[in-house]
């Protein structure tokens, strides 16, 4: 009897982890606050007491979603904003989250563009650059409410920005995933694809305790420091793009994907 419970709890085990590698991934998102992600071990142990104390799988509160509770951090609003301009400036469409015509538009599921719209902003550039210039942050924004997609406070996810940007005849690759800690293996893969002719919808943390954040990088240089749109830090220098590496050691990369026409 005893060894019959270890083979199914082995087996429930199994399965978790399955779910989380194969299901959690999509499932994250960008949001505006300093509110730490849940690791990985994190999730180990609570499936290690789901393992011992089988049943409190389903009373856990656990869950990938975070909430938000103020913009981004000071210490990085107070940064340089000296970096250097791109020599190689590009004519893509650029809007910004903030200190625009569209800070005050509300998300489907709360807050506003500028405190949590990087995901349905970025899109709009992408979406402005490659398809039709009627895509205005706002118009997104109605497209994530059209389908159902989450957009509100605790940000929006990456999967459900490819899905919009393939239903409306953009190509993208697979989802891009790492580490967050070794940059230079996502720089290397952005730099291969940009150089075959994408461009990286990406989703970056800004600082330790998570602040995620989308962006459009649109060049890698020599030197591999990584040009974007972004459309929240890039938003106090204009022209576009930006040099993403001027915050190191952040972004840290998590999420990607390549997109064209």
């Amino acid at each position: 009897m005893k060894k019959n419970r270890l083979i199914v709890n082995v087996i429930y085990l199994f399965i978790c982890l399955s779910i989380y590698l194969y299901v959690g991934l999509p499932i994250i998102h960008a949001q505006t606050t300093p509110t730490p992600t849940p690791a990985n071990y994190d999730f180990l142990l609570h499936l290690l007491n789901t393992f011992i104390n089988p049943g409190t799988m389903q009373q856990s509160s656990f869950d990938f979603t975070t909430s938000s509770a103020t913009l981004f951090p000071s210490s990085i609003l107070q940064q340089n904003l000296s970096s250097t301009i791109n020599p190689l400036s590009s004519s893509f469409t650029y809007y910004p989250q903030c200190d625009g015509i569209f800070d005050n538009l509300p998300l489907p599921n709360g807050c506003t563009l500028c405190r949590a719209g990087c995901g349905p902003t970025t899109l709009a550039m992408i979406l402005s650059s490659y398809v039709d210039k009627k895509f205005t942050p706002d118009v997104v924004v109605n497209l994530y409410k059209q389908n159902g997609y989450y957009a509100g406070c605790d940000g929006t996810k990456i999967t459900d920005a490819m899905n919009i940007a393939t239903q409306n005849g953009l190509k993208t690759t697979d989802l891009l995933v790492y580490d967050g800690r070794n940059n230079d293996n996502a720089i290397q893969d952005f730099k291969a694809y940009i150089n075959s002719g994408w461009t990286i919808f990406t989703l970056a943390r800004y600082c330790a305790a998570g602040c995620r954040h989308f962006f459009w990088i649109t060049n890698v240089d020599s030197q591999n420091n990584v040009w974007a749109y972004d459309s929240f830090y890039g938003r106090k220098r204009l022209p576009p793009p930006f040099n993403e590496n001027q915050y190191y050691p952040f972004p840290q990369y998590k999420f990607a994907f390549g997109v064209k026409k």
